[in-house]
């Protein structure tokens, strides 16, 4: 499992998330949280991540590019 946090998280259906980390498990995002304190093993990604829904699978982005474990 990979965590990643940003400043912000694009969520599916338009609305931003301030300070949230994404858990990513494969290519799949398996949870999304508020980051509300420094937690371990999280990496801090600057700027947006967007999530989006394909094939089923809720996926993350950052500058185009799939965020993988």
């Amino acid at each position: 499992m990979r965590h990643v946090a940003a400043s912000i998280v694009v969520l599916t259906d338009g609305k931003e998330m301030r300070q949230a980390c994404v858990d990513v498990q494969g290519e799949e995002v398996t949870a999304i949280r508020p980051l509300t304190h420094e937690t371990p093993f999280t990496e801090w990604f600057g700027g947006i991540i967007e999530l989006r829904q394909e094939n089923g699978i809720l996926m993350a982005y950052r500058d185009g590019e799939i965020i993988k474990e």
